[in-house]
């Protein structure tokens, strides 16, 4: 059959696709077509989930040749997820230049997952977090951008987005001409001891990077902004407004909101906080997940979180994704997980500590936002 298919390629001025390289999957129902940009497929579809073994794709990755079972023919790259396993370094590489350079998706189509650790991943691989797991789940055509930090509260995260604003006030109210200059006061703490220790961003219309210098096991912040480039001396008032470079350049993008682990900062909510993310988006193309609990939590705390779920559920309707019943549903069927769901905590087999989940969690994760994304056709 494949011989047959290479000639009608050949005959048609077509590419004969070279030796297979990459095994992945269906995601969502996909036309078979004969072939790159055609739109005749006689009715043949694969369904969601089929496995598929993929070979050269055309147009910067908008049509991918495919083989299942016995048919062959061209799908939507963007309807192909890859296997992580079936991916060695150069074949990942050319996935993702695929999805850099693809014009089928605007920026309004990618993603950005705002997070704690969570979202950022503890004491796993970089390719087992859930945004990098969701990104594979949509075929590589979107970008997952993972804006997770470690051990940020609701009010830090909103701040990266610049939905909390962050206000700082420079010693001697003015930026040099070159060269940092000492923070003296500051209204969040969005860069931390974990995540990147520093963050570009605008202050006063100068362009550059909040540095933080951190002691006492990260108790202690010494904050330093430095300019990007030498120019005139700036006059810079107290509680100047800094905007973060991420929160405006994400903007567009559709929002994964996982935020509220770690509580709020002191006078600020993390209901407040989500509704802040919310509101400074200017979009609709937003979801926001449930905040999960841990062993180590105390009942009050898992009682806590219970009612602040029910209010983001009520409050967001379909854009709130249910994260702790999906986990709660991915058990082993071991009585150890069926204990912790009763207790209202995230099931043993997927977590690697306390809290944090392992690979299986994370890919529970980003299937319900990869599948609440196209429900709500973001």
């Amino acid at each position: 059959m494949r011989i047959l298919f290479f000639i009608c390629l050949l005959a048609a001025g077509l590419e004969a696709p070279p030796a297979l390289a990459e095994a992945g999957r269906i995601v969502g129902d996909a036309p078979l077509r004969h072939a790159p940009g055609s739109y005749d497929s006689e009715g043949r579809m694969l369904g969601s989930g089929t496995k598929v073994d993929i070979g050269v794709c055309f147009g910067e990755g908008a049509y991918c040749y495919v083989e299942a079972a016995e048919v062959a023919g061209y799908v939507e790259g963007r309807l192909l997820g890859v296997a992580a396993g079936h991916m060695d370094q150069l074949e990942k590489m050319r996935w993702d230049s695929l999805r850099q350079r693809s014009s089928r998706l605007n920026e309004a189509q990618m993603v950005a997952a705002w997070g704690d650790s969570l979202t950022a991943g503890a004491m796993i691989a970089a390719d087992e977090t859930y945004p990098a797991q969701a990104e594979a789940l949509f075929g590589f055509s979107r970008d997952v951008e993972n804006d997770g930090v470690g051990g940020q509260n609701s009010t830090a995260i909103a701040a990266r987005m610049n939905a909390v604003p962050t206000l700082l006030s420079l010693a001697g109210n003015e930026i040099p001409s070159e060269g940092s200059i000492l923070v003296t006061e500051r209204t969040t703490t969005a860069v931390t001891n974990q995540g990147p220790r520093a963050l570009a961003g605008t202050i006063c219309d100068v362009a550059g990077r909040l540095a933080a210098e951190t002691a006492d096991g990260g108790k202690t912040y010494t904050y330093r902004f430095t300019r990007n480039r030498p120019g005139e001396a700036v006059a810079c008032p107290a509680d100047s407004v800094f905007r973060f470079a991420a929160g405006d350049a994400r903007r567009e993008r559709v929002a994964w909101i996982w935020a509220g682990t770690n509580g709020a900062a002191p006078e600020h909510s993390v209901a407040d906080d989500i509704a802040a993310m919310v509101a400074s988006l200017g979009h609709d193309h937003y979801l926001v997940g449930a905040i999960p609990s841990g062993a180590e939590h105390s009942d009050a705390r898992i009682a806590a979180a219970r009612v602040l779920n029910k209010s983001l559920a009520e409050t967001y309707g379909e854009r709130f994704v249910d994260l702790v019943g999906v986990l709660a549903a991915g058990t082993d069927g071991s009585a150890e997980d069926a204990a912790d769901v009763a207790a209202g905590i995230t099931p043993r087999s997927l977590r690697v500590d306390a809290l944090h989940l392992n690979a299986r969690g994370n890919a529970i994760i980003a299937e319900a936002w990869h599948d609440a994304t196209l429900h709500l056709g973001f």
